[in-house]
């Protein structure tokens, strides 16, 4: 009898707590303003097809992830030469295949076998590069294979970084998934409008830090335009600072001029390269990078510690805002282009809603006449386990706080069907 006892009372537990996980679900607004928001929330989201919202099919541009990856080839192979005293040229740094002409052709032979030990990555073992020697050029050349592990390990980083910004923004439970090789596919519910998510996707917001180079300085440059106005910089083709060190990012204005700004904070690597490049270069503009334009240049007025900084330019709250998302959330290693954008309206959900919530309850009904008629006081006990059976499924969903679909809603029916079987067979 306490046996019994026991299991009684740890059900009727858990049957209380299935109901109030539920209960926010069917609490109209006014009652549920009162209550907590770590309750409230507890709620099952609808899906696309119930609630609408925008459907984007975004495309990786591999193209330019290939050319990203001859230009640091080029970058790998020259450093690697340059280690070994072997003196080069490189014919164009962004052209594919990499070609580096030595200016002793007789050392093509130590070249070659210095670039030999790059051909293979350490880690999968794939070749990476063919390499062919004609007089005294060495051509360079990415292997399909490795192509192919390129664009599937940006991909997979694109969609870890395409989930951050779609969480940052608040988004009730995007649904982001790959979509065949070389794309992506989001679906957002409740967004009727996706045009600042297709401009905050599409961005690729790979940040870096060039020192701006002195007129007649040497080195070599790029020429950079300004993200505002036509001012163009010179600046170093050497990266002084990746943004992948940047932690955090937060929309921040400046006392003085009540301008928006962005605040940054960077790793403990990336604090003390920036304390200590800004300790060599003072009286020197730097100039932060975005996307291949200038944001802005200050000039480095004293060493810059404690891993902080600020980027002030000609922003509105809302892009200083936008900024600072995409640096929390990171670079995408690879441009993606929207290829395709439906939107499906609010009418095509609650159509739905409303026949699935019709047509449910005139099966429900049925199927409660049936059991009461056929087996009376045993079926009247079955339709109470049938409703603490769909109590319970609501209350599990809302505390995960999964999406409903009309997938899932089938699901539900399903399963409440294969109760009603085990009832039938129990009686």
């Amino acid at each position: 009898m306490k046996h019994f006892s026991w299991r009684a009372l740890t059900c009727g537990l858990l049957i209380v707590c299935g109901l109030l996980s539920a209960l926010p679900n069917f609490l109209p607004s006014s009652i549920g303003a009162r209550l907590p928001h770590w309750y409230t929330d507890n709620t099952l989201s609808l899906g696309l097809d119930l609630q609408g919202g925008s459907h984007l099919l975004l495309q990786a541009d591999m193209q330019a992830l290939v050319a990203q990856s001859h230009a640091a080839l080029a970058d790998e192979a020259g450093s690697r030469l340059r280690e070994a005293g072997i003196r080069f040229r490189i014919e164009d740094a962004r052209a594919a295949p990499v070609q580096l002409r030595l200016l002793q052709p007789e050392q093509l032979p130590r070249a070659q076998s210095l670039l030999h030990e790059l051909s293979r990555d350490p880690a999968s073992g794939i070749k990476r590069f063919r390499m062919q020697a004609e007089g005294g050029m060495l051509t360079l050349a990415l292997t399909e294979q490795w192509q192919a592990q390129l664009g599937q390990d940006a991909i997979d980083a694109s969609l870890e970084v395409v989930r951050r910004r779609l969480n940052e923004t608040g988004l009730v439970e995007p649904v982001v998934a790959r979509q065949g090789e070389d794309a992506i596919l989001v679906q957002m519910p409740g967004v009727a409008d996706p045009g600042e998510v297709r401009t905050l996707l599409g961005t690729t917001a790979r940040m870096t830090f060039h020192w701006v180079l002195a007129p007649g300085e040497a080195g070599a440059s790029m020429m950079l335009p300004a993200q505002t106005g036509e001012e163009r910089y010179r600046v170093a083709q050497d990266v002084a600072l990746e943004g992948r060190h940047i932690r955090d990012a937060q929309l921040g204005f400046n006392p003085e001029t009540g301008a928006a700004v962005v605040n940054f904070r960077l790793d403990n690597e990336g604090g003390r390269t920036f304390a200590r490049m800004t300790a060599d270069n003072i009286g020197r503009p730097l100039a932060i990078v975005l996307d291949d334009a200038v944001l802005t240049a200050p000039v480095i007025r004293s060493v810059i510690g404690g891993g902080s900084g600020e980027i002030s330019g000609d922003f509105t709250p809302q892009e200083a805002g936008e900024l600072a998302l995409m640096l929390r959330a990171g670079a995408l290693p690879v441009p993606l282009q929207v290829i395709e954008e439906r939107t499906v309206g609010p009418d095509l959900g609650s159509d739905a809603i409303a026949m699935g919530l019709a047509t449910g309850l005139a099966g429900a009904a049925l199927v409660v006449a049936f059991m009461l008629a056929v087996y009376r006081g045993r079926g009247l006990v079955a339709c109470l386990g049938l409703l603490l059976n769909l109590v319970l499924m609501l209350g599990i969903l809302s505390l995960f706080r999964a999406t409903l679909t009309l997938p899932g809603i089938a699901g539900i029916i399903l399963t409440l069907g294969m109760a009603v079987d085990a009832n039938i067979l129990i009686n």
